[in-house]
């Protein structure tokens, strides 16, 4: 975030995260996640269990699903707060950076 104050002229790293409005982005990417994370384990789940009982099970998935990305959404707002945290690879920015390249260059 330093690098990309100084890089668009901007006076602190807590401009650069106000002008991303890191949080909302955070927030958005979270429910992305719970939507397509949920859709693909009820899929895999059909096969195991009858609709009947992954209408039961679907508030749990999506209860487990959510604490999950929660604490990753969270682990990831407060690597971004320490500036030498930051320079190091995290699980979200890995997992961000391939889904934008498949978004961005599909096969």
């Amino acid at each position: 975030m330093s690098a990309i104050a100084l890089e668009v002229g901007l006076p602190r790293q807590d401009s650069v995260t106000h002008l991303l409005k890191l949080k909302e982005f955070r927030a958005d990417v979270k429910n992305l996640m719970l939507c397509q994370l949920k859709r693909t384990v009820l899929e895999l789940a059909i096969r195991y269990k009858t609709c009947d009982d992954l209408t039961a099970l679907s508030a749990e998935i999506e209860a487990a699903l959510n604490q999950q990305i929660e604490a990753l959404i969270e682990a990831e707002a407060k690597r971004s707060k320490s500036p030498k945290e930051y320079l190091t690879d995290s699980v979200f920015s890995k997992r961000l950076c391939l889904y934008l390249d498949q978004l961005l260059n599909p096969p």
